[in-house]
């Protein structure tokens, strides 16, 4: 009896292993296309040293930080993270509303090239985002979860930084308003 029971065990287990893969495999290829030529003129910010990372797209390294003396926003994330999903479309929006007075940057954390250009097709993000397999951002903030949002100024420090699992649209631009003096 306990062998037929850990026979059952093992095809299942198997079986749903093997759908999970062949799901994936079924997925299409993700068009998402937002490269990082804007940032490409950035300097590394004061608090990110001389950090580069490369762009989701493509593997053109670009300097963390702001770019033609403009404020940045820059939303920590990846596919795996639950909160990030729920936080995903607020950021989107908020791009959308800001984007004339503040870059808004994605750097994709601890997660693979292919399962972060799904996520951000799946949200229609318009917004650059670069990759950091090893987490390098979130650890020279001091910081060990996601999501995390920094408001870094247009001298490269950062001078607030949003980790709550929640936040919405208004809490980004009530930040953007009190830290960038920025007034929709």
């Amino acid at each position: 009896m306990r062998r037929a029971c850990a026979a059952v065990l093992a095809v299942s287990l198997l079986a749903a292993c093997a759908s999970d893969t062949a799901e994936e495999a079924s997925q299409p290829e993700p068009q998402w296309h937002v490269d990082c030529e804007d940032l490409a003129g950035g300097r590394a910010g004061d608090d990110f040293g001389d950090m580069t990372l490369p762009c989701l797209v493509g593997d053109t390294a670009v300097a963390v930080g702001p770019v033609e003396g403009r404020p940045m926003v820059i939303s920590l994330w990846a596919s795996w993270c639950g909160p990030c999903v729920t936080e995903a479309p607020e950021v989107q929006r908020f791009h959308e509303l800001i984007e004339e007075h503040v870059d808004v940057v994605g750097v994709n954390t601890q997660d693979t090239r292919e399962h972060a250009l799904h996520f951000a097709e799946h949200f229609e993000w318009t917004f650059p985002s670069l990759v950091d397999e090893r987490g390098e951002v979130l650890r020279t903030q001091g910081l060990t979860a996601l999501p995390a949002i920094l408001f870094v100024d247009e001298d490269g420090v950062t001078v607030e930084t949003l980790t709550a699992a929640d936040v919405t649209t208004d809490d980004l631009l009530a930040e953007a308003e009190e830290h960038f003096g920025v007034i929709l």
